[in-house]
């Protein structure tokens, strides 16, 4: 059993004509599988043409299926994907074997194995999922900086050299599933699928072929990268509201949320953006804020720690004091002793 799927796309024949070209390639096949007696030709739901050619017991149909391939590459202009089953030997395992050709067919399509005899056994063998996913890791990670940098060079590089080890992994399903996998850790890190109008799933399995894939994916990525400058515009506009904030409040006994609700976000996420932006905590900005200021009342005043940690915004001396350690590595008044000739 021989599967045929054929691309005419490039002939850009009218829809007559295409029409045409189809019916008259399925006569002549037709032709010569009832003239030599060697079998019949069907039409799948798929514009997938079947093949059952047959033969006498111990006979060869290799010059069978060869003169069958070389007439669909030649009509079609080398653009021919096969799909062949094992041998049979009873009309049962046509049910068996239809199945596995309908999928190597696919694969041939999917990968652009044109003209080429694809069997089952060929995308059988591919690489597992996890392991694939495990080798596509430092790609991903790739893919996430290349991004974060705007690198458009180095998101085109990484392209293509996932679609090279996508196409060696030889099996369609695996291949959409391993990419799922990536989008989905992409979407983790920058959470594109809310600007789509479509499920994500669903437009994925809808790549007939994996150049399909990796063009929508450049498209995907470039739209991703955008939206990233413009959002980082956005996020660094709230990091410097909330310095300005903590700025201008760090005296007060305030909680650390406070700077949030000032801006009408979500504590977490304001969290997360400015530890991205800046390298350091809300909670860590705000205390260095108060240290630092603290550092001034002890070099130029006599104020008590007391004072001190009360006009910096701490709500008791304890606090202040373990805060002060913390960040200068000694304490407020090991700190005032040796800035004591300052203040002569």
């Amino acid at each position: 059993m021989l599967l045929v799927k054929f691309d005419i796309t490039h002939m850009k024949l009218s829809p007559d004509d295409e029409l045409l070209f189809r019916l008259n390639l399925q006569d002549v096949l037709r032709s010569y599988l009832q003239s030599s007696m060697k079998g019949v030709l069907a039409k799948t739901e798929e514009e997938t043409l079947v093949l059952l050619y047959q033969g006498n017991e111990g006979e060869s149909l290799e010059q069978t299926r060869t003169v069958l391939a070389d007439t669909v590459i030649k009509l079609t202009n080398q653009n021919a994907y096969f799909g062949i089953s094992q041998p049979i030997h009873h009309a049962k395992e046509i049910l068996e074997e239809y199945p596995q050709c309908l999928e190597a067919v696919k694969n041939s399509y999917f990968f652009n194995w044109k003209n080429e005899l694809t069997t089952f056994k060929k995308i059988e063998k591919s690489l597992d999922s996890d392991e694939v996913y495990t080798m596509l890791l430092n790609i991903n990670t790739s893919f996430i900086r290349s991004i974060v940098s705007q690198n458009e060079q180095e998101t085109e590089r990484l392209l293509l050299e996932l679609e090279e080890k996508l196409g060696n992994i030889r099996n369609a399903s695996r291949v959409k599933d391993v990419f799922n996998r990536i989008l989905v850790e992409l979407d983790h890190e920058f959470h594109f699928t809310r600007l789509m109008d479509t499920n994500l799933l669903d437009t994925l399995y809808e790549y007939k072929t994996l150049a399909d894939m990796i063009h929508s994916s450049r498209e995907l990525l470039m739209n991703i990268s955008v939206h990233y400058k413009s959002n980082d515009v956005k996020e660094t506009s709230y990091c410097d509201m909330a310095k300005q904030y903590l700025n201008e409040h760090y005296m007060n006994d305030m909680n650390i949320t406070d700077v949030a609700d000032y801006l009408d976000m979500s504590y977490s996420y304001l969290s997360k953006i400015f530890r991205a932006q800046t390298g350091t905590t809300l909670t860590d900005y705000l205390n260095s804020i108060r240290i630092d200021k603290s550092k001034e009342y002890l070099t130029d005043t006599f104020l008590t720690l007391t004072e001190i940690s009360e006009k910096v915004g701490y709500n008791n001396v304890q606090s202040y004091q373990r805060f002060f350690k913390k960040y200068v590595a000694m304490t407020p008044g090991e700190y005032r002793k040796l800035q004591a000739p300052k203040l002569l």
